[in-house]
């Protein structure tokens, strides 16, 4: 059970992250008053041990190679979306 050890503990290191989902459906009109369908995404946290723990699962250590590459860039990726909205 050493495995689930280190796996907690890498994730326990890991930025908190989000993921946006698709949660359903929003009515709205558009600028012609014709109704429109606009789907609704919602931030979700990301739960970095059960991910890690089924990375490791399906593909050993690789798999975690692979997860925290993922992280990696996920976070590269919405440190460059807040940099363009604050500009």
């Amino acid at each position: 059970m050493k495995k689930n050890k280190y796996i907690r503990e890498i994730a326990s290191r890991l930025p908190d992250c989000k993921e946006e989902r698709l949660t359903g459906f929003i009515r709205d009109v558009d600028e012609d008053g014709c109704p429109v369908i606009k789907p609704s995404v919602q931030p979700i946290p990301i739960n970095h041990e059960r991910r890690l723990r089924k990375a490791y699962k399906e593909n050993g250590m690789q798999g975690i190679v692979n997860y925290l590459e993922w992280v990696h860039k996920l976070v590269d990726e919405n440190k460059r979306r807040i940099d363009r909205a604050a500009v």
